[in-house]
């Protein structure tokens, strides 16, 4: 019994020995996905991510027209409205002074 435990040792050590000489395996190779693959992954989160952007672009775009806009319709009332305002008064005298209504027949 004491030689088989012997030739059981010897077969474990050689059998580690054996082990400890192999070399270690390669690490695994990284795997490169195609530019395919990146895409469908990545199509839902880029195009959320413009269409954020984009609307925020056209959001202050928006806001500055319609600045612009009030800003140009203030401008061109203060301009025209005395002018106007003049014409009312001058067919209001020119009706009053006729008595004819001179915007009907006008």
């Amino acid at each position: 019994m004491l030689q088989q435990n012997e030739k059981e040792v010897e077969a474990l050590s050689a059998a580690l020995q054996a082990y400890i000489a192999q070399a270690p395996p390669p690490p695994p190779k990284p795997v490169i996905p195609t530019t395919e693959y990146l895409m469908e992954e990545l199509e839902d989160a880029i195009l959320s991510s413009v269409s954020k952007h984009a609307k925020h672009i056209l959001e202050n775009i928006r806001g500055e027209v319609s600045n612009m806009l009030q800003k140009e319709s203030a401008s061109m009332y203060e301009s025209l409205w005395p002018k106007i305002e003049l014409i009312l008064r001058m067919v209001d005298t020119v009706s009053r002074t006729t008595g004819t209504n001179v915007v009907a027949e006008g």
